[in-house]
Parts: structure tokens; sequence; C-alpha cells
């Protein structure tokens, strides 16, 4: 297996800020990644529930946006809204 280069972890907040399920990101040196769920209780996977089930990324953070833009992945959407663009990402 390669070496780990990069962990990230993403919550997955309902629009009023509720943790429903954290992402965790995996960067290797090979230049692949790996993906998995915690629940908000902490527990590993979400139990039955298919990601795209889950809230999108940053919903806590533009629910009283009158648009937003949405983003394939978190690691677009952070970098949206780091150039001033309110942004969703798709969590799964």
């Amino acid at each position: 297996m390669a070496e780990v280069v990069a962990e990230h972890e993403y919550e997955l907040r309902t629009p009023d800020g509720v943790l429903v399920a954290t992402k965790h990101r995996r960067d290797f040196a090979d230049h692949t990644k790996s993906f998995f769920y915690t629940r908000s209780t902490g527990q590993l996977g979400l139990n039955s529930t298919a990601p795209a089930n889950l809230p999108m990324y940053r919903s806590e953070q533009v629910a009283a946006e009158d648009w937003v833009v949405i983003a394939e992945g978190e690691k677009a959407a952070d970098w949206l809204a780091q150039n001033q663009f309110p942004a969703l990402g798709t969590a799964g």
C-alpha cells in the first residue's frame, strides 16, 4: 500500500448545523485516494444510509444564500468558498 500523504475530514451537517456524518479522505503517494464515513456518534460507517441521502457538504454555511455553486466534491467546494463563492459539495 502506498504512503498516506494527506488526510482530510469533511463534516456533513444539516442546514441548521446538526452533524449527520463525517467523510474521511486519505490521499496516497501514488495519487490514489480512499474514503470512509463515520456517523455523528463516531461509529464507523453510515448504518445503511446511502451517501446520496446525506446533507451536502457546507449546507449549514450557505442555508441563507440566494444562490450557490454546486461543486463535485468537498475540495472543490472549499476552493470556491475560499474565493468568495457560496458553494455546496456533493458527498458521495
